[in-house]
C-alpha cells in the first residue's frame, strides 16, 4: 500500500498495515478488535497464498468483514475458505483512485444498513462529545484474567479502539507497535504487577506520560492511598457497575477534552 494511499485511509479510519505473513497477522488482529480488512496485493506469491487462506478459514480472524481490491477471478483461490456470514467486497483496482468513498460503500453493505436522513434536531441530539469525534480513542487493557480482559473489551468496544494484555511483557509489546490513549491496569497481577509495570512503562521514555487508571479488585482505603501514591489517572473497582466504569472513563476523556 503506497504511502499516499495509507495517509489518505487514516484521515478517515484507524488503520494498521500488515505484511502477508502469518505471524505478523496473527499478532496484529490477537491484539485488537478491527472492524474490516483490507487486502491489497492482487498477485500473492505461493506462500502469501497460503497465509491468506489460514486466515479466511480461522475461527476467529476469518469471520472479520472483508475487503479486497482486485478481480474475483484474482481471488478465486483464496476466497474459498472465507468464513464470513456478509460475501467479501470486492473492488476494482480503478477504486483506489476515490478509495475512502469507495470503502464508505462497502462498510454500508458489510454492516447491513444504508445511512439514513437525519433531521438537524436528531442530529443534534445523538452528537458525541468531542473525544468521541473522528478516530476513536485507544484504549490498552492489561490484565491476566481472560474472563476480565473479554468483559471490558465488550465494554468498551464501541466507543474505543481495544486492545488487551495479559501481562506487563505483553502490555511492552503492544505499546512497541502502538500508543494508546489511556491504559487500564491491572493492580493484582502476578510476576510483575500493577506498580512494576507502571514503573516499567514510565521508565521508558516514549511510553512515561501515557495516562494510566488501575483497576482493582479490592475495596480497601489503603490499597487506594498506595496506587495513588504511583500518580496514575485513578483506579477503578473492578467490582464497580459496567455503565459506572464506561462513565469513569468517559469522564477521564471528557476532562481531557476540556483542557
Amino acid at each position: 500500500m503506497s504511502d499516499d494511499i495509507f495517509k489518505g485511509l487514516s484521515r478517515q479510519y484507524h488503520v494498521k498495515i500488515s505484511p502477508v505473513d502469518w505471524e505478523s497477522i496473527d499478532r496484529l488482529l490477537g491484539t485488537a478488535q478491527y472492524d474490516a480488512i483490507l487486502i491489497y496485493d492482487s498477485r500473492p506469491s505461493p506462500a502469501e497464498s497460503q497465509t491468506l487462506q489460514k486466515m479466511f478459514s480461522h475461527d476467529s480472524y476469518g469471520k472479520i468483514p472483508l475487503i479486497v481490491i482486485g478481480t474475483q477471478a484474482d481471488w478465486a483461490k483464496e476466497l474459498k475458505t472465507y468464513k464470513g456470514s456478509i460475501p467479501p467486497q470486492i473492488l476494482p483496482t480503478a477504486a483506489l483512485a476515490n478509495l475512502g468513498e469507495n470503502l464508505d460503500g462497502c462498510f454500508s453493505i458489510l454492516t447491513g444498513k444504508m445511512a439514513a436522513p437525519v433531521s438537524p434536531a436528531d442530529k443534534k441530539k445523538a452528537q458525541k462529545p468531542k473525544y468521541l469525534q473522528g478516530i476513536p480513542k485507544k484504549i490498552l487493557v492489561v490484565d491476566d484474567d481472560m474472563v476480565m480482559l473479554r468483559t471490558m473489551n465488550n465494554l468498551l468496544k464501541n466507543d474505543y479502539l481495544v486492545s488487551v494484555a495479559k501481562s506487563a511483557a505483553a502490555a511492552l509489546a503492544v505499546l512497541a507497535k502502538q500508543h494508546p490513549d489511556l491504559i487500564l491496569l491491572d493492580y493484582e497481577m502476578p510476576m510483575v504487577n500493577g506498580p512494576q509495570t507502571l514503573q516499567l512503562i514510565r521508565s521508558e521514555e516514549l511510553y512515561k506520560d501515557i495516562p494510566v487508571i488501575f483497576l482493582t479488585g479490592v475495596s480497601d482505603s489503603t490499597r487506594a492511598v498506595q496506587a495513588m501514591k504511583l500518580k496514575p489517572q485513578g483506579y477503578l473497582l473492578k467490582s464497580m457497575d459496567p455503565s459506572l466504569i464506561l462513565e469513569r472513563i468517559q469522564q477521564f476523556f471528557e476532562s481531557l477534552d476540556g483542557e
